[in-house]
């Protein structure tokens, strides 16, 4: 078995120029996101009351790192108060369209809103749908034009050394959709009590656990007066245990 090539430590040199390079990065995906902030106008409103008023779900919709970035959006969604399920393009032409229908809406995300795999779901969804609302960077693409409501992401540089890799774009669809999702949250009236319906378990459940929920009731409780002898207690609690279970 041929052993990997022992790595030399990185210089101090090297150390700085790659802490350096992270920061810059990080910044770069800040500075996307204040540029959709200073963007946002009325299609970001139009698309709120879209959702606001659909009968029925929310079905995002992506493929690759867009993909990965819809299903986030649809928990996201799913957990706030707007129902909402993930659709594959791919396996959409296999008979996941089926889960679309004339009360949804369809969000789909696409950085180049050309990708092969969403242009040919199109006129499906739109047929299908109460209406399409886009989330790309390009805003003369098949995407574009074909969605009701296009929020068109600014342009920016992806932060990959050779300007390929998903990042800097990925990063603004999060944000722009997280942005869509709890206004649409906060617009519907979504509250503390609603939240801890739909998460009872993890640390979030934790926090939002009701005391009746975390005590025993009465009839579950050994009581006792305050002039019973520790012994009878310990003498009733031992016959309770004895009994047998009904």
């Amino acid at each position: 078995m041929r052993l990997p090539a022992r790595r030399t430590p990185p210089t101090p040199a090297a150390k700085k120029n790659r802490l350096g390079r992270g920061i810059e990065i990080l910044r770069q995906s800040a500075t996307a996101i204040q540029a959709i902030a200073d963007s946002l106008d009325e299609d970001f409103l139009v698309a709120v009351d879209k959702i606001l008023s659909m009968r029925g779900c929310l079905i995002v919709c992506g493929i690759g790192k867009a993909g990965l970035v819809g299903r986030k959006l649809s928990a996201t969604f799913a957990s706030t108060g707007t129902r909402s399920h993930f659709l594959h393009p791919s396996e959409a032409v296999h008979g996941d369209m089926g889960c679309v229908g004339p009360t949804d809406v369809v969000l789909i995300l696409s950085n180049s809103g050309s990708t092969e795999e969403v242009v040919r779901i199109l006129p499906y969804l739109s047929r299908k749908s109460a209406g399409l609302i886009a989330m790309t960077s390009s805003g003369n693409s098949p995407l574009a034009r074909a969605a009701d409501i296009a929020l068109i992401l600014p342009p920016s540089r992806e932060a990959c050394q050779h300007n390929l890799a998903p990042s800097t774009s990925t990063t603004s669809m999060l944000a722009l959709g997280d942005a869509l999702a709890l206004v649409v949250s906060e617009v519907r009236g979504f509250s503390m009590e609603d939240f801890a319906e739909l998460h009872p378990g993890g640390a979030l459940g934790k926090r939002l656990t009701t005391v009746d929920e975390a005590m025993r009731s009465l009839k579950e409780c050994r009581v006792s007066s305050c002039t019973t002898s520790v012994r009878d207690v310990l003498v009733e609690v031992a016959n309770l245990a004895d009994e047998p279970v009904r």
